[in-house]
């Protein structure tokens, strides 16, 4: 699935899973959720992080909820809406705000459903504040951990980069050799290739 049928396809399950729960009114349950994610189309970032924000409200309260559905219904929704939370700050530069979202996501992502879209974007929030040891851990939690996901190719580059700013160019060498080893197919190939010899 790609991009706007992923969101309308994670949009229907969340209006699903809010029904189910019998949490509020059929017109009710959906209106958060897809405001949220309109106004994160419309890059109106603050305004969805307002609405992501809401539902997280909605659902951390477990007391109306029976036990058997806060498992599998309340930590889908959660995780989904800490990660669009944290999309919200990554986009405004707010990258400690991001990574704190982002670790929430992973706390109630117990399917590991999220896992390597948060520690990429954590690894990359790291890497735009300058913490390149830190952006290094969550790069290569990802690579070896999701090697062969859409975000696999991006961690090695930038973990080798972050090695590069980081005056090790030993390291940055390694790194970028193991991408070239990995990804030799990818549109940064040839990008890399003159970072290496």
């Amino acid at each position: 699935m790609r991009g706007k049928s992923k969101k309308a396809f994670l949009a229907l399950i969340f209006a699903v899973s809010i029904l189910n729960l019998g949490l509020m009114p059929r017109k009710k349950a959906i209106d958060p959720f897809r405001e949220a994610d309109n106004f994160f189309n419309l890059k109106r970032y603050e305004d969805a992080a307002e609405k992501y924000q809401k539902v997280i409200d909605t659902f951390s309260d477990t007391t109306n909820i029976p036990q058997h559905q806060i498992q599998s219904n309340q930590q889908f929704i959660l995780t989904y809406a800490y990660y669009q939370l944290g999309e919200c700050e990554f986009q405004q530069n707010k990258y400690s705000e991001a990574i704190d979202n982002y670790n929430r996501s992973l706390e109630n992502d117990s399917y590991k459903k999220w896992e390597e879209k948060n520690w990429y974007k954590i690894g990359l929030s790291y890497f735009y504040q300058e913490k390149y040891l830190n952006a290094i851990e969550y790069f290569k939690k990802t690579v070896d951990g999701y090697s062969d996901s859409k975000n696999g190719p991006m961690a090695q580059y930038y973990m080798a980069f972050s090695y590069e700013l980081m005056r090790k160019p030993d390291e940055a060498k390694k790194a970028f050799e193991k991408f070239l080893e990995m990804y030799p197919g990818h549109e940064w190939a040839e990008k890399v290739k003159g970072k290496v010899k």
